[in-house]
């Protein structure tokens, strides 16, 4: 049995990084201190939400405190310096995202900070991370932050899965289509394995 507990976090450009941050990281505690322990609790993100339960991670691990039992990305923005390839392939095939907004929303929320890896993960430490499963359509602008997340992932130990589905914007998971479909069932399996662990 699972329970959901789901935790609003402070928004920029009124509330800038670190708060974000600091308020999953309360919750965090929060859910700690009411005696559940790390192999109980799962993260969950999408889109900067996606971003965001890495970046949470790694300020566990840097604290110390115990490690959540698995992460679910959907289209994670990982990666605020705008390496990815995505940007420029698919600039016309996302209808959800410009990078023109993404930089603007980047500049509000962290100006200067792009490379803090608290603010873009993919720059972090990522060994040691529990499992994670992480989605991407292959037509949106994060395409490459989702996929090269997932190879960092691996490359440093943590094992982790991708799922990309072609001909998918961003956050296609939370649309009411087969593709979606799928992918929820694949969250609760992941989630439900876990459990077994």
């Amino acid at each position: 049995e699972l329970s959901v507990f789901c935790a609003a976090y402070r928004l920029a450009p009124e509330y800038p990084f670190p708060a974000a941050l600091d308020d999953a990281l309360y919750a965090y505690r929060y859910l700690l201190s009411a005696g559940y322990r790390g192999e109980d609790i799962f993260l969950g993100g999408e889109s900067a939400g996606g971003g965001l339960i890495f970046a949470l991670t790694l300020k566990i691990k840097e604290l110390d405190l115990p490690l959540p039992r698995a992460l679910v990305a959907i289209s994670p923005w990982a990666d605020l310096t705008f390496s990815g390839e995505s940007y420029l392939t698919n600039r016309k095939t996302d209808p959800t995202l410009s990078e023109a907004s993404l930089r603007g929303y980047a500049n509000l929320y962290a100006p200067g900070q792009a490379e803090n890896p608290f603010v873009s993960p993919l720059l972090g430490a990522l060994n040691g991370f529990p499992p994670s499963l992480i989605f991407a359509g292959a037509d949106e602008l994060l395409y490459s932050d989702a996929v090269s997340l997932y190879e960092k992932l691996i490359a440093a130990g943590s094992p982790s899965e991708l799922h990309v589905e072609k001909g998918m914007w961003h956050a296609y998971v939370l649309y009411g289509l087969p593709e979606s479909q799928r992918a929820l069932l694949r969250i609760c399996a992941f989630l439900k394995e876990d459990n077994k662990k």
